[in-house]
């Protein structure tokens, strides 16, 4: 079923990335120094290693990643490309479900996940890949959620866990210590 696809306007945009900061969490490290922690898929508590710069740069790359998908569903793109990269979900097939993503994504949505790559702290090759197949299975689980919602335009909570997925991926786990 194909939509008329009505991109966010820059009101919108500004109050999704607001809604966005708002859900964040800020706690001190063990350092004392102060930082963002989000929720993770498995749960956990993560400390972001990203400044507020850093943050509203990320929070602007998910509004665009989350328009893309907007468009992706009033264009009526097939769901089953996105399960078949679910699927593939061990960590034998981390170039396979990346190769898939790269050939289904908008180059939109690719730009926005190779701008946040930059942002990445850590540059180890490994370690970047794993973060690029966790946030292209997480984008790929994410936009199957949005593709079930019969609320075209509520898309605040698919940023805010967009949001929580880009900076768990990279983030440490926190261990809160009284």
């Amino acid at each position: 079923m194909r939509t008329n696809f009505v991109p966010l306007t820059e009101i919108e945009k500004k109050k999704l990335i607001e809604y966005m900061f708002d859900n964040l969490n800020v706690a001190s490290t063990d350092n004392g120094n102060y930082g963002y922690i989000v929720s993770g898929y498995d749960y956990e508590k993560y400390i972001c290693p990203y400044g507020n710069e850093e943050i509203a740069e990320i929070t602007i790359l998910v509004t665009n990643i989350v328009d893309e998908m907007r468009r992706a569903k009033a264009n009526g793109f097939d769901k089953l490309d996105f399960t078949n990269i679910i699927n593939q979900s061990n960590y034998d097939n981390v170039y396979k479900t990346i190769d898939s993503f790269k050939k289904i994504a908008s180059k939109q949505m690719l730009d926005c996940i190779w701008r946040f790559m930059c942002l990445v702290p850590n540059k180890n090759p490994f370690k970047l890949c794993i973060i690029e197949f966790i946030i292209m299975q997480g984008i790929s689980w994410t936009y199957l959620q949005l593709l079930e919602s019969d609320d075209y335009d509520n898309c605040e909570e698919i940023a805010v866990e967009l949001l929580n997925l880009f900076l768990s991926a990279t983030g440490d786990k926190y261990n809160f210590t009284a």
